[in-house]
């Protein structure tokens, strides 16, 4: 069996969306031949065995205004030639109609989200409101109720067309099925997953006191999470280390250089109490006596730089307050 995935990007380390594509590949790629066609990023791990393409898919001006038919991107230039798939698995609504280039290759969606209900109150993120014209408060007030509702029976079509329609929780199956019905036999839950290969399971080992949160902040959701974190998470934890890590981060997540410089300030505290506590003594003492039954090398030191302790901070800045410094 030849299976094709069509998707912007496959990329684990760079978000939900990539992860959630990375497992569907390995998962597909126990039992078919798998392509991986890729129109917008092409970096990150692959999966051996399995085949990747880049086909390059380009917003113009031109193709901004037509989305204003239905939001999601409809217009594409011939695909090569290329021996045809038995099943395309389609990983965004975007690229329906790219792979309906092939008509006689059956597709499955993979819905990552009910995007009906998140464009709600990510419609802004439409390419067409990235424009001068679309950047009007005036023009999203008027094209953005028509725009969301195109949205939506846009979407609604494709799942009826679809043989075959991924969502993630049955939260989602319901919703679907609340507006499509008639498609309850093709629509199926697969839930996201976590590729155990990649990610050490910590539940029966040693607490950590750290956490990253990986997504591209260019995303409403992802957004509404940094916040969350930063307001209600991480007051809540103070012994426990927070990471933002992913594209966009601080302008899209709203972070302002202040907060910023609090987060700073609390990681070089929490490191600082490691320090008193013996804690950083200890875990370099294990680690000097591993290396001393692997390698020549004695001992590791680690020292904070004098400049390091002495640079100064803006004066609006949290971190001017002043600080205290562990041992040398």
């Amino acid at each position: 069996m030849d299976v094709e995935i069509l998707t912007y990007e496959a990329d684990p380390d760079r978000g939900g969306f990539g992860t959630r594509v990375h497992s569907l590949i390995r998962m597909f790629a126990a039992f078919a031949r798998v392509h991986v066609t890729m129109t917008d990023w092409f970096g990150g791990p692959r999966v051996p065995g399995v085949a990747y393409t880049a086909l390059p898919v380009r917003d113009t001006p031109l193709t901004r205004l037509r989305r204003l038919r239905t939001y999601y991107k409809t217009d594409f230039p011939p695909r090569p030639a290329a021996d045809p798939a038995d099943l395309t698995v389609v990983e965004t609504l975007d690229l329906w109609e790219l792979a309906g280039q092939r008509a006689d290759v059956p597709r499955v969606l993979d819905e990552h989200n009910v995007y009906w209900e998140l464009l709600k109150y990510d419609l802004a993120s439409a390419p067409f409101f990235s424009t001068w014209a679309g950047r009007r408060a005036s023009v999203r007030r008027l094209l953005g109720p028509r725009l969301l509702r195109r949205a939506k029976d846009f979407e609604i079509a494709v799942i009826r067309r679809a043989e075959g329609t991924l969502v993630t929780s049955e939260a989602d199956r319901g919703r679907v099925l609340e507006e499509a019905p008639d498609a309850a036999d093709r629509v199926h839950v697969l839930p996201n997953t976590v590729d155990l290969d990649r990610f050490p399971d910590f539940s029966s080992g040693e607490t950590a006191d750290e956490a990253v949160f990986v997504g591209n902040y260019a995303y409403g959701p992802n957004r509404e999470a940094a916040r969350f974190v930063l307001d209600r998470l991480a007051p809540s934890l103070p012994r426990a280390r927070f990471r933002l890590v992913g594209g966009n981060a601080a302008g899209k997540a709203g972070v302002s250089r202040a907060e910023m410089d609090a987060w700073a300030l609390r990681s070089h505290q929490n490191a600082v109490r490691a320090i008193d506590e013996g804690r950083v003594r200890r875990a370099l003492r294990a680690l000097r006596d591993d290396v001393r039954r692997s390698d020549p090398m004695s001992a590791i030191f680690v020292k904070i730089p004098p400049q390091m302790r002495s640079a100064a901070a803006p004066s609006d800045s949290p971190m001017a307050k002043p600080i205290k410094h562990g041992p040398a």
